[in-house]
């Protein structure tokens, strides 16, 4: 019984790591995916208003989602995509890092990812 308390901590309920009422977007160059389970994350360099560089951290839905969902995302076709101009809308952290669960991502062709299932609300 004990070996499985583990894997039932390890995974949690997106809404207690993100803010729905915190949406944002942000746009920037994607650079780097780590995909893995239980979730991959995209990094966008995001430049401010003074030309600093912050990178974001963008949290997704499970790549068998990613893969179901329209487009079908597969790893192969979405790291054809690394180094291009990308805005995200997605859910803030509440621990006020850069980091975000991702909606919708549009590349600069207009093609449009849905990244997630979403939090509801906002």
């Amino acid at each position: 019984m004990l070996s499985f308390a583990g894997i039932g901590a390890s995974h949690h309920g997106l809404a207690s790591e993100y803010d729905r009422e915190k949406v944002v977007t942000i746009t920037g160059k994607l650079m780097e995916i780590d995909w893995r389970n239980p979730h991959p994350f995209f990094f966008v360099d995001v430049a401010g208003p003074n030309g600093q560089v912050t990178r974001w951290k963008l949290a997704t839905a499970t790549p068998n989602m990613l893969v179901r969902m329209p487009g079908g995302w597969t790893k192969a076709k979405v790291f054809a995509r690394i180094n291009e101009e990308i805005s995200v809308k997605g859910w803030l952290a509440k621990d006020g890092t850069k980091h975000l669960y991702g909606d919708v991502l549009t590349f600069s062709d207009g093609l449009t990812m849905q990244l997630g299932i979403g939090l509801g609300g906002a």
